[in-house]
């Protein structure tokens, strides 16, 4: 396979289209919202979001799959496989992979008022925040700089004093749907910081008329439990082909 502008995925589009759960990855990348690669053999295409998450249009063969395998192993960058296709899970699994389980969310409404503890305030993330935010999930690793996130996304931080403390934002969007992240400082855990910020970026989200969703690995109970808290249901899961970076 060869990697492709997104000019040549036009023939995938319906395919890109039809993708539910994670799509918006998906979608961000192939409408140009986000950064990203695709990678195509003229039947199958791999879209490889910029984050690491990635999927596949179309119906590949095994030479295909090798080729993800080469790329899942030349240490470029991490590459998280989303799946539905048993046979595909299978292959990766026949060769070592650790493959689990991802959960995903839509909202339903329902999520209440989330008043801060004292001695701390909110602040729009800007292009100043995008450069500081250091974690496991930042905007910076969604988003290629702070202008595409200006352009496309949107969140907010929660400060205590000069530092971030908890943080809350659209990682993904295709214009129709916004997927959240979110991510606390170990130091401000237990004071609903998050949850917080959560509130303020989802009600940024429906203003703009997109449907929020939200989505984790089976395992992270915490992330669940959060996404529950702020109004979302579970709505489908898949196979999630864990990267070899990660």
């Amino acid at each position: 396979m060869k990697q492709i502008s997104n000019a040549e995925l036009l023939k995938f589009g319906p395919l890109a289209e039809g993708v539910r759960f994670g799509g918006v990855y998906v979608r961000a990348v192939t409408e140009g919202l986000q950064s990203g690669d695709i990678f195509s053999d003229g039947r199958a295409a791999l879209v490889w979001h910029r984050c690491g998450f990635a999927r596949i249009l179309g119906e590949c063969g095994e030479e295909f799959l090798n080729e993800i395998v080469r790329l899942r192993t030349d240490g470029r960058r991490r590459l998280v496989l989303f799946t539905e296709d048993a046979e595909v899970s299978g292959y990766f699994e026949k060769r070592g992979a650790s493959v689990g389980r991802r959960l995903f969310f839509e909202h339903r409404g329902g999520s209440r008022e989330a008043p801060l503890c004292e001695g701390y305030t909110a602040r729009e993330i800007g292009s100043e925040l995008f450069g500081r935010l250091e974690g496991r999930v930042v905007p910076k690793l969604f988003w290629s700089d702070a202008g595409e996130f200006s352009r496309s996304g949107s969140g907010f931080c929660i400060m205590c004093g000069k530092e971030p403390a908890a943080w809350a934002f659209v990682a993904a969007s295709d214009g129709r749907e916004a997927d959240i992240g979110v991510e606390a400082s170990p130091a401000h855990h237990g004071k609903g910081l998050a949850f917080a910020a959560a509130v303020m970026t989802l009600k940024g989200v429906v203003a703009s008329g997109r449907k929020p969703v939200w989505a984790c690995d089976e395992q992270n109970t915490a992330s669940q439990g959060l996404a529950r808290k702020l109004g979302f249901e579970k709505a489908g899961e898949c196979r999630v082909i864990k990267s070899e970076n990660t």
